[in-house]
């Protein structure tokens, strides 16, 4: 669902509260249908194992949010620059549009990065557990560029200014799939990294077997 700061932007250019309430409402349907889809693709297969794997639902669903975004950066920056003479109400109803559709991939792809996690990040030679560790630098990050959203929007807070965090909200979704694919293309085959057992971890199970007799 939109966030505050794109709905103060949109009823400032005249969007109804009653559209933006149901853009709310429309905003978790989307994102439930991430949630059905997930399986659908991620499902087993009479010749496969999986029709498609975590890594490629990964894959896909960061670009197709992307570009799910990215028609909102390239209508903004055609309307600033005068080449696209659309009305303000207009380009509010397009941001929406396109906003709330989208949250069906970012759904799909939360699910997929979260399921990675589990199956990807494994305990340290030390047996130290990393998965938590990992969430929670994960969350951590996550509150870090709230805390720039809202810091941007203090800086760029008239609303002629709107079109700079839309740049810039596009960017860095641009630059989490870039991210992303540099990782799968390095690491996507998750059959190169499946887990196995440590040798020091043989090593242990031995000597304990040799202690019992």
């Amino acid at each position: 669902s939109p966030g505050s700061l794109l709905i103060a932007f949109l009823k400032w250019i005249g969007v109804m509260d009653g559209l933006l309430g149901m853009s709310v409402g429309m905003g978790a349907i989307f994102g439930m249908l991430g949630t059905y889809l997930f399986p659908l693709m991620h499902r087993r297969t009479a010749t496969r194992d999986h029709f498609m794997s975590l890594e490629q639902i990964g894959m896909l669903s960061v670009w197709m949010w992307f570009f799910f975004l990215a028609p909102i950066a390239i209508c903004t920056a055609l309307r600033e620059e005068r080449w696209l003479h659309l009305p303000a109400i207009a380009t509010g109803h397009l941001i929406l549009f396109f906003v709330v559709t989208g949250r069906t991939w970012l759904w799909a792809f939360d699910l997929a990065e979260n399921q990675l996690v589990v199956e990807r990040v494994t305990e340290t030679k030390d047996g130290k557990e990393t998965v938590g560790q990992f969430m929670g630098v994960q969350r951590a990050l996550t509150n870090l560029f709230t805390v720039v959203i809202y810091m941007l929007g203090l800086i760029f807070h008239r609303p002629d200014q709107f079109y700079i965090l839309c740049y810039a909200s596009v960017f860095f979704v641009l630059l989490a799939a870039a991210g992303y694919s540099i990782w799968f293309v390095r690491y996507g085959d998750a059959r190169k990294y499946e887990e196995r057992i440590p040798i020091y971890q043989v090593v242990n199970v031995k000597e304990d077997n040799n202690d019992e007799y």
